[in-house]
């Protein structure tokens, strides 16, 4: 009994590798971010410290001993009104002194210790609640006698780097995507170039069940080598065993015909010596006998039906063979027989079981038939039916199942074992096909059988 099936193993490689991707590109597109993200925060506080150098090179006490900046910074955004970058200069008990694009806003520091020289940053509110990076510095002016300390500060509204950050993410972002896309389309290609061996092992698998070849034939990468080997001494082993269940049925029939041939002729004596009761109970297991051997018989020739025996065998010569044998056989009878055969059908299976199976309903046709014989044949959209029908009595409605059970006839007068059709239905099943039993439009029984080719 097989097990659940697993999906496609190129499916299962593919999304193995593009989770894969995914995940790598991922955390690489997460440790760019906060790379560039700390560039960002560093040039802008380098920015920051040069501008905030520049503002204290230039600052001074005027007459009244107030800070402030005798020459302003170049960058323009300080003199447009909220133009998003600012100083301040704070001294003890002054106005603060403010760049012009601060205009009347005056920024608010947390009210810590800032020792003289050190550089604190803060995040503030600036000009319409705006958020700033802001850098201040503590520094003192004026004469030792009479030092000023003053607080310098330059702040720079936060829209600008996060604007770079998201233009960044937005940049990145799209590039990993056609990267991975580029990379899982390489990964399919990959797939598609591994997995091809394993492809040429399934045309080989389907040419050795079509019966066109008796092993797998072809290079194999070192991996599948071994597997192709370990097959091909499987289908020898097999095949082997087939043969062999067919030759030991062959000594069973032959082994049995002489004792039964001897067992029939003393069933004769014993009628002539007026033990006809005896005899009957031997006939009646000379019978059973002969049935069970026919039974091993089918046995061991549906065995053909399995992959390792399969052939295409063509239609037309077999029908002809047998056509030709029973004209022979019933030619006092004058029978007429119908040939219409595709020539491009064929039996993808054993030729013995080809001829048994046609042989066998012919055989059945010919017996019951009154004149004539029809046995049609094609072969379209890789399957075989294949229909035998005469103008004989036919069957009762409703008897098709009882007509192919084993060792069943519904004449019990007439000759043969009853095996005929039983065999014929077993060797249709053990290919996969179907058989059905209905009246002909010749007025007798009609039997089609189909069969799938592989």
């Amino acid at each position: 009994m097989s097990g659940p099936r697993t999906g496609s193993l190129r499916l299962r490689l593919i999304a193995v590798a593009a989770a894969a991707v995914a995940a790598a590109l991922a955390v690489s597109g997460f440790l760019l971010a906060g790379i560039f993200s700390r560039y960002v925060d560093a040039r802008t506080v380098a920015e920051l410290t040069n501008h905030l150098n520049q503002i204290l090179a230039s600052a001074e006490l005027d007459e009244t001993g107030q800070p402030r900046v005798t020459t302003a910074p170049a960058d323009p955004r300080f003199s447009s009104p909220n133009g998003g970058l600012y100083w301040q200069i704070d001294g003890p008990n002054t106005q603060a002194q403010r760049s012009r694009s601060l205009w009347e806003t005056v920024l608010t520091l947390p009210d810590d210790y800032l020792a003289d020289g050190l550089i604190h940053r803060h995040e503030i509110l600036g000009p319409a609640s705006t958020r700033l990076i802001a850098l201040e510095r503590g520094v003192t002016l004026g004469p030792l006698s009479t030092p000023v300390p003053i607080r310098v500060t330059v702040a720079l509204d936060r829209a600008e780097p996060d604007a770079a950050m998201a233009d960044f993410r937005f940049v990145l972002a799209r590039s990993l995507t056609v990267l991975g896309v580029a990379l899982i389309l390489a990964l399919w290609i990959q797939v598609q170039v591994g997995l091809r061996p394993l492809q040429r092992l399934k045309s080989a698998l389907v040419s050795v069940h079509a019966g066109k070849q008796d092993h797998l034939e072809g290079s194999f990468p070192t991996e599948i080598q071994p597997l192709v080997d370990t097959m091909n001494a499987l289908l020898v082993r097999e095949r082997g065993n087939i043969e062999r269940a067919r030759e030991r049925a062959g000594d069973l029939a032959h082994g049995f015909k002489t004792p039964l041939t001897v067992l029939s002729a003393v069933s004769r004596d014993l009628v002539r010596d007026g033990h006809a009761k005896a005899a009957k109970e031997l006939d009646t297991q000379i019978d059973l006998m002969g049935r069970h051997v026919q039974r091993e018989l089918a046995r061991a020739r549906s065995a053909g039906a399995t992959a390792l025996g399969r052939r295409s065998v063509p239609i037309l010569p077999v029908v002809n063979r047998v056509v030709n044998a029973l004209e022979r056989i019933g030619a006092d009878r004058n029978l007429i027989w119908e040939v219409d055969i595709d020539d491009a059908a064929t039996f993808p299976g054993n030729e013995n079981d080809l001829l048994e199976l046609i042989g066998s309903i012919a055989d059945n046709a010919a017996k019951w038939a009154k004149s004539r014989i029809a046995i049609i044949a094609t072969s379209t959209q890789g399957r075989l039916t294949l229909a035998i029908a005469d103008d004989g009595p036919g069957i009762p409605e409703g008897s098709e199942t009882e007509v192919l059970a084993r060792g069943r006839r519904l004449d019990e007068t007439g000759d043969g074992t009853g095996l005929g059709l039983s065999i014929v239905a077993r060797i249709v099943e053990s290919y996969g096909g179907t058989i059905a039993l209905s009246r002909a439009n010749l007025g007798g029984l009609a039997i089609r059988i189909e069969i799938p080719s592989p």
